[in-house]
């Protein structure tokens, strides 16, 4: 096999995610839904063809040098990938591509809506009636990218993020409370942000405050006993 060197140092790797989430962003706005639609499905395809070639590679590790797992695992970078395609043990911690020296990137779990703000705060979300049940809605809180989702009236918010990753959900659907992810197959009820493989994992939820004029609001640096 030929030399093979980085081509990205960790803060590299941490920009380009950045401008992958920027692009994944544009793609939400387009106006254009079969364009947007054909765009993500691409996006999935690779997706797919890329865990099918990961996971390949890892059972050829695991059988041929199993001690290699845990020098992999050691790598953030790799590390973030294998956490990306749910390819860590469930006991792993969680990760994510590492934050620069210098830039913008932050991890989602670690953003507060706004710099400097602690108190409990309700941002307005809108009118219920322009999120029809059993539909999604991508919207930015701030710095927060956040999912709505209706079920049955109810509003539900929550990160719009796979879990370790930063593919948005919002192009995914709803089967009563359970939202499928349509990157990895991944199922999360809405109601607790759990998702549905005994992992134990959640995503971050937001409480939601349903007013008497039709609209909501939805709380950000709410303790948790206050939700």
């Amino acid at each position: 096999m030929q030399n093979l060197t980085p081509f990205f140092s960790d803060d590299d790797y941490a920009e380009l995610a950045l401008h992958i989430q920027e692009r994944l962003d544009q793609l939400q706005q387009l106006p254009y839904p079969q364009v947007r639609d054909a765009m993500f499905d691409l996006l999935n395809s690779i997706d797919m063809m890329h865990r099918e070639a990961f996971v390949r590679l890892l059972l050829l590790i695991q059988h041929d040098s199993p001690n290699v797992l845990a020098r992999l695992e050691d790598d953030v970078v790799v590390r973030s990938v294998l956490a990306l395609y749910e390819l860590l043990p469930n006991d792993s911690p969680d990760v994510g591509p590492p934050a620069p020296a210098t830039g913008t990137f932050i991890p989602l779990d670690a953003i507060s809506v706004s710099p400097g703000i602690k108190e409990p705060i309700w941002i307005p979300g809108g009118y219920v009636a322009d999120l029809p049940a059993g539909s999604l809605r991508a919207q930015k809180f701030e710095d927060v990218e956040v999912l709505l989702c209706n079920v049955g009236g109810d509003i539900y918010a929550l990160r719009n993020a796979c879990l370790n990753s930063i593919l948005p959900l919002s192009s995914g659907s709803l089967d009563g409370y359970i939202l499928n992810c349509p990157w990895h197959g991944c199922r999360y009820d809405v109601r607790t942000g759990e998702i549905q493989n005994s992992s134990g994992l959640k995503l971050e939820r937001y409480p939601v405050r349903l007013l008497d004029n039709g609209k909501f609001t939805v709380g950000f640096n709410i303790p948790k006993h206050d939700t």
